[in-house]
Formats: C-alpha cells, structure tokens, sequence
C-alpha cells in the first residue's frame, strides 16, 4: 500500500530523531574521555589524517596532525587552539585569526602564513629525536610568540621566514636558529632563568631587524647571541646583563646598520645598556663587547652614575685596544676623557673638551696644530703687525739689524738695504710679513732692540716670539717622530 505524504514525513522524522540522539550518544561518550589538560580526538582515524574536514580546532591528538587547510575560513576567523602530544604538521595554510601552539612533542610549519598572532607554548620532557621543530617559508604577520615551559634542550630552526608584528622568544635551555630571516617589527629575547647560566644557542646571522628595538633581557648564556652580518634596528638594548660568563665576546663588527633614520649620516645604531638597579651597572662586564665607533652610539640608563659610565665606556675601549682596533680605541676614549672632564670640573669642563677638541683633538691629530694653528697664529700676528707697523717700529721694537730704511720716519732712517715707506700699502705688507717671519719662527730677537717701558707692547713682542717657537718646535717633533 503505498505511502501517503503524511506517512512520509512521519518516517522522515523518526529517521532524523534517531540519528540525533545516535550522535548524542557517541559524542556524550567522548567527552566522557577527555583529560583535564587536553581532549583527544573521538575518531580514531583522523589520528595520522589530513584534518581537512575538522572543524573543532581545540581539538587534541596524541598521534600526529598534518593541517593543509585555510584554517581563517575553517573557523570563521576565531581564535584557534592546537593542543598535541604528537608532532604536528603544518603545510601551504593560512589563518586570519591568532593561533596558539600547545606542544609537548614538535612542530613544524611550512609554507604557511598566518595574519594574527602566533603563539608557540612547548613542553618537552625529554629530547625528542627524529622530527626537529622546523618553520620553513612562512609569513607570521601578525607576530610570534615562542615560550618553553621547562628546562629540557630544545631546538627551534626558522628558515626563510617574515615576522611582521613584534617577535618575542622566552629561553630556558633552547637552540634557536634564526639565521636569514626577517623581523619586521621589534624583537625581544627573554631569559627566564635569573641565576644559571644557560648553554643555549641563538643564531641570528643573516637577520635583518627592521622594526626599532632588537631587546636582549637577563640572558645568562654561556655564547653570546650571533649577530654576524645583521641588519640591527635604531635600538640594540642589553638589559640586566649581570656576571656575564661568555666564553668569547660578543663581535658585532660584522653588524649592518639599517637607515631608520635619513638626518643621521651615517647612520649609528644606538647601543644601549640598561639595569633594574644601580648595582646591576657595577656586575656588567662591557669588555665582553667588541664595538666598532662607526656603527654604534652608546647609550646608558636614567639610573647610571658618571662613575658607571665611565667604567663600562673604560671596558669598552680597552676591548678595541685588545683586538688591535686602533681608530675604534681613540674615538670611544676621547669619549671617555669628555665625561670625566665634566664629571670632574663641571661646566670648566665642558670649556676643557671644546679646547681639546679643536686645538688636536685629545691627542689623536697633532697634525692639526702644524697644518692649522701654526700658519694660523702666523697670518694673525702679520695682520696685527700690519696694521700697527708704525707704533710697533717707533715705540716697541725696532732693530736697525733687519735693513729697513724708514724713510718717512727721521729717527729711524739709515744706510741699509731698501726703503719702507710706511704710507705705502705695500711696504707695510711686505716689512709686516719680514718682521713677523723672523720673530714668530724664533730666527732672531735682539733683546736690547725692545723697549721695556713699554710694559704692553713688550708682552705682545715676547708673546709671538714664544707662540711662533712652541709651533716650531712642535712641527720638528712631529716631523721627526
């Protein structure tokens, strides 16, 4: 007899009640058998699959999960959840939401890119072999957080990869390879263990660290950080660096720096040292640093004293004078000497390093005062002789000796080799320059050819006698030496 439509759909909804409760049942089931840290998955053969068609992503597997789906369009944008005993897989995926990282085995992604934030929390209680935890080609654009939650030897290696947002990385005893990426916005290295040193790895040779600030936090390590041929941001910052242990120093001679700023030029990257206390200055041992002056300005904190300054920039100049860096070595002391002027004579001081600084520069370009200062003092004293040639030949000095016959002057004429005529312009260049050559470059002073009352004008005559002859003598020395 056949159905009527009445008949049809009584069945129809019977059939689709006893699926529902069917699938109740089965996942009432599953729930009964999760764990209080994670859920397993209720199939067992999606364990190993390809997790295309899961939506659930706080869902947990103790096998291995490989993801080559869009998980953005997968969860609508949510936030995402991956908890994993087993290695996870991820490969040619995207998300467009954060996405966090639960992993007590390993991980790798690939080929992958993800808008959010990304957060990578893991726990392994022993060295796992085999799989290693591996990034490969992939854009984290919304940033990367990497956190380790125990002290077992972990390896991460980052390989072509782009951190778009701010990049930070929590070290117990990790390796971290990050050789040839690149960090778009500001990275942080945070050492959580404050007393051991720690025989962790970081690689960053190659980098290139576009944001403002590359942050090194009380990283007790036993290497230093690899910065071979980095491309290192505005602002490289070392803070709460206590007892540093470091086998080697740390060599960022190598170091690029990027152009952040076009006024600068060239352009410097400001190293910085900082400290929670005062007495975080006194532990850091900046002679683990080898610092080129052409690449970095140094800059302290607002608890640093002079005293402290001047330590650290002491230990940072004899670390260059140890490599043989000789240019390095006088640039960061003349530095070094400005600040103790100041510290010591105040505001005397800072009159101290100006004078220092244009008279021969500390010391590092004597040849300033013989290219310079000395035909300086020469043109100076000739013009001041030049203008007061008739006072000077008829009150302070006149010496008969010198050949000039002043015929405009009665008291002064004689019998010698040529004629001045003091109302000639030219005359008085040419006596003027005679007579400044022969006292400034000490060839002769006749004691007696000076007049004594004249208490002023014989200060001047001695003054450029001795100014002319300190230069002569100093541009024998430096010839000579």
């Amino acid at each position: 007899m056949a159905l009527t439509s009445h008949s049809k759909q009584f069945f129809l909804a019977a059939a689709k009640y006893i699926l529902f409760m069917s699938l109740a049942y089965i996942g009432f089931s599953c729930d009964e058998k999760r764990q209080p840290y994670y859920k397993e998955a209720c199939s067992k053969s999606t364990v190993g699959m390809d997790l295309e068609s899961i939506t659930d992503w706080d869902t947990i597997s103790s096998g291995e999960i490989k993801i080559n789906r869009n998980v953005g369009m997968m969860n609508y944008g949510m936030p995402v959840q991956l908890n994993t005993y087993g290695p996870i897989l991820f490969g040619n995926g995207t998300s467009k939401s954060t996405v966090d990282f639960n992993v007590h085995g390993t991980i790798a992604i690939a080929v992958s890119s993800f808008a959010g934030l990304v957060t990578i929390n893991w726990e392994n209680k022993k060295r796992l072999e085999g799989l290693g935890n591996n990034f490969y080609l992939t854009d984290f654009l919304g940033g990367l957080n990497l956190s380790q939650s125990d002290t077992a030897k972990t390896k991460l290696s980052f390989s072509q990869c782009q951190i778009g947002g701010q990049f930070y990385a929590a070290i117990v005893n990790d390796d971290l390879s990050l050789s040839g990426n690149n960090f778009c916005g500001d990275a942080i290295f945070y050492g959580t263990s404050p007393v051991k040193n720690s025989t962790s790895l970081i690689d960053l040779e190659g980098c290139s660290f576009r944001g403002d600030t590359l942050t090194f936090h009380q990283l007790h390590l036993e290497t230093p950080p690899d910065l071979t041929f980095c491309l290192l941001p505005e602002y490289l910052v070392f803070s709460n660096f206590r007892n540093l242990q470091w086998k080697e120093p740390l060599d960022l001679r190598t170091c690029r720096i990027s152009g952040n700023d076009a006024i600068r030029s060239p352009a410097k990257c400001k190293l910085r040292f900082e400290a929670s206390s005062e007495s975080g200055y006194y532990r850091l041992d900046a002679s683990k640093f080898i610092i080129p002056y052409d690449k970095f300005e140094i800059e302290f904190g607002e608890k640093t004293t002079p005293y402290q300054r001047l330590k650290i920039l002491g230990e940072v100049r004899e670390s260059c004078k140890k490599q043989g860096m000789t240019y390095d070595y006088g640039k960061w002391d003349i530095i070094y000497r400005k600040l103790d002027n100041i510290d010591q004579w105040s505001h005397w001081g800072k009159i101290m390093n100006f004078t220092q600084s244009i008279w021969w520069n500390f010391g590092y370009s004597e040849w300033i005062i013989v290219v310079f200062w000395m035909p300086f003092f020469f043109l100076l004293f000739w013009c001041i002789n030049f203008l007061k040639i008739r006072h000077i030949v008829t009150h302070i000095y006149f010496d008969g000796d010198l050949g000039g016959n002043f015929v405009n002057v009665p008291q002064l004429k004689n019998d010698t080799l040529f004629e001045v005529r003091l109302d000639k312009a030219s005359d008085r260049w040419s006596y003027s320059f005679f007579l400044t050559a022969v006292l400034y470059f000490g060839l002769k002073l006749k004691h007696e050819a000076v007049n004594y009352r004249n208490g002023g004008g014989m200060a001047y005559i001695y003054f450029m006698y001795f100014v002319g002859l300190f230069h002569v003598a100093y541009a024998f020395a430096f010839f000579f030496k």
